[in-house]
């Protein structure tokens, strides 16, 4: 139901305010068309409409900031760079990394300001794509995955496809002038088509290379994550 709003929605502007179309403004429409009530109404409806997308983006971006600075404060300098750092110590590191994740975002955003905000969604779940969805998929399913092919397989799908959307938006802006035909444009603005089999080949054919990291007790582990909770095979933990 949620997702019938969205064509709906573009409909409705499409129909009542063309102008935005014309003046390839079409991203506020979201906040454009609750004004066409006269009067308060509509000046109420459009701020409940703003505040409810600021709510979703600030609620996305703290989750993944979190997310991100826990990853540098426990995997990169809990476990690598000071493997023996007490938790008054990761805390501080957790801390400086939200920081420094936070001012790289928004220093980031500010550069995409001009970007049409449909388009940079889809530009971040092509990434996502290719990067963590064949994790998902043959960590479920493949008992064959190893730590190497996992990585191997995230880093060059998402590494790849960001830097084909780089490469995109610097064409976009006259940076880089580079004469490419259609087709090779569009495979940089759309990298899931060819990142998402390239990162599931490159996970497969790493795995098969290194065979023996494959854990000992990967049966033990696939039986637990699929098999029904009433079988008693999972265990929870705090």
């Amino acid at each position: 139901v949620f997702y019938i709003f969205t064509p709906l929605w573009g409909t409705l502007g499409r129909a009542a305010m063309p102008i935005l179309y014309a003046s390839s403004t079409t991203d506020a429409a979201v906040l454009k068309l609750p004004t066409l009530l006269d009067g308060l109404g509509g000046q109420i409806l459009a701020g409940i409409t703003a505040a409810g997308a600021f709510a979703a983006f600030m609620s996305t971006f703290s989750g993944l900031l979190v997310s991100m600075a826990g990853a540098f404060a426990h995997d990169v300098y809990g476990k690598i760079l000071r493997p023996g750092a007490s938790e008054p110590q990761r805390l501080r590191a957790f801390k400086l990394a939200a920081i420094g994740v936070g001012a790289t975002s928004m220093g980031l955003g500010l550069l995409v300001e001009t970007f049409d905000i449909a388009t940079m969604v889809g530009w971040a779940f092509a990434i996502g794509a290719a990067s963590y969805f064949p994790l998902l998929l043959l960590g479920a399913w493949w008992r064959g995955l190893t730590a190497k092919g996992a990585a191997a397989g995230m880093l060059l799908g998402g590494l790849l496809s960001l830097s084909a959307i780089v490469v995109s938006m610097l064409l976009d802006k006259k940076v880089l002038l580079l004469d490419l035909p259609p087709l090779a444009r569009a495979l940089m603005e759309q990298p899931a088509i060819w990142g998402v089999p390239l990162s599931i080949a490159t996970m497969i054919l790493v795995s098969r290379l290194t065979t023996r990291s494959i854990p000992p007790d990967v049966d033990a582990k696939m039986l637990r994550l699929h098999a029904p909770e009433e079988l008693g095979v999972s265990k929870n933990y705090i």
